[in-house]
């Protein structure tokens, strides 16, 4: 993203942070963990958008799919809340 002249910024995100991102237009490159019984499997996945009822993602070859808060939460904060923001550089 750097080389393409993006500012990029990596850091632990959280609940209202990702309702900031996203209601300011960014999108935001989050990590989670969907492992179980003690293995990990991480997974990245692009958060667009949030409702009551959860977060609305983009990840692999699904689109707009919708994790409920309970459960993206959990799986977010196995991998401490891994966040990339990418937006424009101003």
């Amino acid at each position: 993203a750097r080389q393409q002249g993006l500012k990029a910024e990596w850091y632990r995100g959280g609940a209202p942070d990702l309702q900031r991102a996203v209601t300011e237009g960014a999108p935001l490159i989050v990590m989670v963990d969907q492992g179980f019984a003690g293995l990990s499997r991480p997974h990245f996945m692009v958060a667009i958008g949030y409702r009551p009822e959860g977060v609305v993602v983009n990840s692999g070859l699904s689109r707009g799919r919708t994790i409920g808060w309970e459960e993206f939460l959990r799986q977010w904060c196995k991998t401490d809340y891994w966040t990339l923001e990418v937006r424009p550089k101003q």
